[in-house]
């Protein structure tokens, strides 16, 4: 068939435009599952078919005009196709279009990216085009700057005719052409890479599903650049598309945002260490309905059972492993057993029951917008059994194990809420199917997500014996906490340092002012004559926002103030003291990025007593 030459055509559309024909293999080689790509040259509207047992061609378009065709064999990867082809272009006609193609014989060749000093560049977002047209996503470059498939060690490609090959950055507009190579034979090509920096490592990478290696879904993983030495951890933060629908499309676009472009991406650039995102579907109807709040790990989802969602607790653990011993194999550094986890809203809950679930595998988690009902680490209060999502009682029952509440002190967690938020998940059936849990939710948290249930999370932890940092900010809706708090807090944890500091003592105290606690001194009694004495209080939410927080301490009627010694505090802050007459005026802005916070201060004051 002959093939219109790129000129500007009139587009007009119908419902229904038939595209028949067939396709075939020139080596006779298996083409089930290699996908025709038709788009519209004018409007850059696209059809994906995918090609059956017999080799038809039988689909509709609804735009005419010039369309490119081509082949894509990235996801069945048939032996023998050409992982990209381009049939060049065809004029769709508004009475369909009769069409024939013939698959090339692809050959056997390696693409190795090199920097301009000819070493070699590994971790590169590689694009394979055939005519332009290509999948990002797909192929990454090995340690000896081979361009591979994402999560294999092969670097034999399989291509025919030519085939352009580009860096492509996560941001999609920033792309670096390398050159096309014009497959007739087997052979190498090598490819220089200008400014290999601004490329390696940025993309995420998107891992097909491995049900043989216990995950029916697929994950992205990214792996950035300056990635710690010795040990390191896997971040990973779970994908929350915020709605049910049983396209598929929709929630993988939504886990690859939050691997580019979340907080997720910023914790794991700063701390250096790879991220990993899965893409659970949240479905509305197929193979369940959408009262399985997977993205949140709730009662429901936690019990399927002979469906491909069955456990997707232990699938993720089961991506962990393949992403460090397959994907990243060839890494310079090695893996802790332990990640790092982060969530927020919907998937805020996930890491928070995972936690609870599997405590032993987690180092650290930042969990935000709970709706203020963190997983209660107990299995009776109130006078009601607590079953999952509110307690722990009939996990055993349910997963095998019992909750390890020692592993789970071991763990530093930090959980948070924002002081305005009102995005309250207790009316919706998708997050409460089970009327009789809901109740028990009711009755033992509280109605108000702030001054109830929150605070109710935080004395079920201290009453269980279990250490976890809780905070609520000031002024802040349902949104998640500033990023550099977030990233604080795992690096904290990492390095072993105190974590203590992001906690409130007590969050039902909170209304939004600086509060202080009662003074203690010492010694406790204040002569006549002058002498030296200790002042300690709490000064509850203090803002870390640039502007110090100001408030004052007054001394008993009968307690003479006369010297300020020095002021200290726990974390350190800038603080200035200022004396006037018996009150001391403090002016407080915290060195950490963190807000609000509680802050210990600490006076050594010169008092005498009038009596």
């Amino acid at each position: 068939m002959g093939f219109s030459t790129a000129v500007p055509t009139t587009v007009s559309a119908r419902s229904e435009i038939s595209i028949t024909g067939s396709i075939s293999s020139a080596a006779g080689a298996d083409i089930v599952g290699v996908e025709l790509f038709f788009q519209q040259v004018d409007t850059g509207s696209k059809w994906l078919y995918t090609v059956p047992d017999s080799g038809d061609i039988d689909f509709t378009v609804t735009e005419t005009g010039t369309h490119r065709i081509r082949l894509i064999n990235t996801s069945s990867r048939n032996t023998n196709v050409p992982l990209v082809y381009s049939f060049g272009q065809e004029t769709i006609e508004e009475s369909g279009n009769s069409v024939e193609f013939t698959v090339p014989d692809a050959d056997t060749v390696q693409i190795q990216c090199v920097d301009e000093a000819g070493g070699p560049v590994a971790g590169l977002p590689i694009t394979l085009r055939a005519g332009g047209t290509g999948r990002p996503d797909v192929f990454t470059t090995s340690q000896q700057g081979y361009v591979r498939f994402i999560g294999t060690s092969t670097t034999d490609l399989q291509l025919a005719g030519p085939t352009e090959v580009e860096v492509q950055a996560t941001n999609t507009t920033d792309r670096q052409p390398l050159g096309t190579v014009g497959v007739t034979e087997p052979t190498e090509y090598e490819l220089t890479v200008e400014n290999p920096a601004a490329y390696a490592n940025v993309a995420p990478q998107f891992i097909e599903a491995a049900p043989d290696s216990g995950f029916n879904y697929p994950y992205y993983l990214l792996n950035p650049t300056g990635t710690r030495s010795g040990d390191v951890p896997l971040l990973v933060e779970p994908n929350n598309t915020g709605t049910a629908t049983n396209d598929f499309t929709t929630h993988r676009e939504a886990a690859r945002a939050t691997a580019v472009n979340r907080n997720a991406n910023q914790i794991a650039q700063e701390l250096g260490v790879p991220l990993l995102v899965p893409v659970f579907p949240r479905p509305d109807g197929e193979p369940v309905d959408y009262t399985y709040y997977t993205h949140q790990l709730d009662q429901d989802t936690l019990e399927l059972s002979k469906t491909a969602l069955e456990r997707i607790d232990l699938q993720l653990l089961n991506m962990v492993e393949h992403a460090k011993s397959e994907v990243l194999s060839d890494s310079e550094y090695s893996f802790t057993d332990e990640i790092i986890l982060n969530g927020f809203s919907a998937s805020g809950n996930f890491v928070d029951r995972f936690t609870m679930l599997h405590s032993d595998r987690v180092q650290s988690v930042t969990a935000g917008g709970l709706n203020g009902m963190a997983l209660l680490p107990l299995e009776t209060a109130d006078g009601h059994t607590l079953d999952y999502h509110v307690g722990i009682a009939d996990i055993p029952e349910i997963t095998g194990s019992s909750v390890d509440l020692k592993a789970l002190d071991d763990v530093d967690q930090f959980l948070y809420m924002g002081g305005e938020d009102t995005n309250d998940t207790i009316p919706f059936l998708d997050a409460w199917t089970s009327e009789e849990l809901k109740q028990t939710a009711l009755d033992v948290y509280g109605e108000d997500m702030i001054t109830g249930r929150f605070p109710t999370s935080q004395d079920a932890y201290n009453q269980a014996g279990v250490q976890a940092q809780f905070r609520i900010y000031e002024g802040l809706g349902h949104k998640p906490a500033k990023t550099n708090d977030l990233i604080e807090f795992h690096r904290r944890s990492l390095t072993g340092e105190d974590v203590d500091i992001f906690g409130q003592t007590d969050v039902s105290n909170y209304d939004g002012d600086v509060q202080l606690s009662d003074t203690t001194i010492t010694p406790e009694t204040v002569d006549p004559s002058s002498s030296t004495h200790t002042l300690t209080f709490t000064a509850q939410n203090i803002s870390a926002d640039g502007s110090p927080d100001t408030f004052s301490i007054t001394m008993p009627g009968s307690v003479m103030l006369e010297k300020i010694n020095s002021v200290t505090t726990a974390p350190s802050s800038d603080v200035t003291p200022t004396q006037d007459g018996d009150t001391i005026e403090f002016e407080i802005n915290p060195e950490i990025p963190l807000s609000p916070i509680d802050i210990t201060v600490t006076a050594e004051v010169v008092l005498s007593s009038a009596e």
